[in-house]
């Protein structure tokens, strides 16, 4: 995978001043189902949440999208110190938010890995942009390659 320039992206987080979101595009329902069936496995902490209460994820994700304009649903993922949550807006798009200030250090790696794991795991692109802007990724994790693409470059370098 390609090296990250952390300097770079850590003044595009502090101009952004708002919470990035984890995508990947063009899903369908067993890609969701691959995408809940693996964080039901793995060793990373969850909590799912069925409007205000808490509540066992759900064996077959169909029955959360089927429901998504009637109720909110949270997922929240814990990887290495961040929070990752997922909201099941849309069958046709896996997103999570990110909060960019918990991204110092070695945050900006946890997330970019974690965007290598799903891509992998979906055999899909996975992007790094900011809140709404899905269309302007910051960072790509292009499955085919394996290979991060920096889609945005500081001015003054």
């Amino acid at each position: 995978m390609s090296e990250i320039d952390a300097e770079t992206i850590e003044v595009v987080l502090e101009d952004l001043g708002l919470l990035l979101d984890i995508v990947v595009p063009d899903t369908r329902i067993g890609d969701w189902q691959k995408f809940i069936d693996y964080i039901r496995t793995s060793s990373l902490p969850y909590e799912y949440f069925n409007g205000e209460r808490k509540s066992a994820l759900p064996d077959k994700v169909d029955a959360v999208l089927a429901k998504v304009p009637e109720m909110t649903h949270l997922l929240s993922i814990r990887i290495s110190g961040l929070d990752a949550n997922c909201h099941f807006f849309d069958e046709e798009e896996i997103e999570l938010d990110v909060d960019p200030r918990q991204m110092g250090g070695p945050g900006l790696h946890t997330v970019v890995g974690f965007m290598a794991q799903l891509g992998k795991l979906l055999g899909k692109d996975v992007q790094l942009s900011g809140e709404g802007t899905h269309n302007r990724p910051l960072i790509t994790y292009q499955h085919r390659s394996q290979q991060l693409e920096m889609s945005w470059r500081n001015p003054d370098s």
